[in-house]
């Protein structure tokens, strides 16, 4: 049986990397290594993937070697973060008009090749990994401010958090 594609078609040269999908709408953002852009997807009912923008991830003045890496979104799907590595940023957006990302804004990421970012479990700030500087940083979840250095670690690539289990989940036999 023959069965449509339901890859979605992007430019030539954008190296996809990484994706999120929206929380409350059926949008994929993909984030392409090579060209630093994010690609807006509509996923349809039938789970097709349609790009509707493509926006760059660098300001328009930047010069020189860039890539992105880490795309992530905010808890509430308001805001959208990328991580530049060679620029050096995060780079924000505000997720609009049914998806639409607007009104990009740069942070420095207080060290070299913010490879990894996401939120920390509270929500409230942004976490990122500076892989050539050996620090976590984290700026707040409007994607503008001051970095604060969280910690020192050889070369970070993830993070990864460890709930404590629920009192009610433990088993009364110990």
């Amino acid at each position: 049986m023959e069965c449509p594609s339901l890859a979605a078609q992007l430019g030539e040269g954008t190296g996809p990397r990484n994706g999120v999908a929206h929380p409350a709408m059926p949008i994929l953002f993909v984030v392409g290594e090579l060209d630093s852009t994010v690609y807006a997807l509509r996923i349809s009912r039938e789970g097709r993937l349609d790009p509707f923008q493509v926006v760059s991830c660098l300001p328009d003045n930047f010069i020189g070697f860039s890539r992105a890496s880490a795309v992530v979104l905010s808890p509430d799907g308001a805001r959208l973060h990328v991580s530049n590595r060679g620029h050096d940023s995060i780079c924000t957006f505000d997720v609009v008009d049914r998806g639409r990302l607007a009104s990009p804004r740069w942070s420095g990421s207080d060290g070299r090749t913010p490879r990894f970012a996401c939120y920390n479990p509270e929500g409230t700030g942004l976490l990122i990994t500076n892989e050539e500087s050996d620090t976590i940083v984290s700026i707040p979840s409007g994607g503008s401010g001051p970095a604060v250095l969280v910690a020192r670690t050889a070369s970070p690539t993830c993070i990864a958090f460890r709930h404590a289990p629920r009192e009610s989940s433990r088993s009364p036999l110990g």
